[in-house]
């Protein structure tokens, strides 16, 4: 895996199969990339987990999530059919879960590994075009369940750190009041 290449692919948008296969073939998870089985946005703990991931790319200078790896095997089983997700509806989900609008795209590869064609997902998220604005960690605007195990609770803050997502604190109410959202 060489980290600068995949740092280099997040900062120029990479969306190809080229890319996807690169990624695939790395067989390890960083800062800029991240692997599911699966997608499920369609339940509450789905979006808070899916929010809390695209928050942490984004506060590394942005990432991939690979749909259809299973994580920490990493191995690449695909998924029987194209996920009905467009980037509109993960942006949607995003701003629900979190009260922010975030850049993020999909594009989806059929490939095949073993047996027959599976389709791939590539989520990027994007990070602040402004260099100002990637120095500013970007926190959660709103509660999202924030008394359930998965909530995602204002003022959270989100990063990558290596292959993990990390919660590294959150804002308290009262700074967050003085804040022009």
């Amino acid at each position: 895996m060489n980290l600068s290449k995949i740092e280099r692919m997040v900062r120029e948008g990479d969306l190809s199969l080229d890319a996807l296969k690169y990624l695939i073939d790395c067989r390890g998870e960083c800062e800029w990339l991240d692997f599911k089985q699966a997608l499920h946005l369609d339940n509450d703990y789905g979006i808070a987990t899916f929010t809390r991931d695209a928050l942490a790319m984004k506060n590394t200078s942005g990432g991939y999530l690979v749909i259809g790896v299973q994580d920490k095997t990493w191995v690449p089983v695909g998924l029987t059919e194209e996920l009905s997700y467009d980037a509109k509806l993960l942006r949607d989900k995003i701003r629900r879960g979190s009260g922010l609008d975030l850049q993020v795209d999909i594009v989806q590869h059929q490939l095949r590994y073993t047996g027959e064609p599976r389709w791939f997902a590539l989520v990027l998220v994007r990070a602040a075009l402004k260099r100002r604005k990637r120095r500013t960690p970007s926190l959660v605007r709103q509660d999202f369940h924030p008394k359930e195990s998965y909530g995602l609770s204002r003022g959270e803050i989100y990063f990558r750190k290596g292959d993990s997502t990390v919660k590294i604190g959150s804002v308290n109410r009262t700074a967050l009041s003085h804040i022009r959202w």
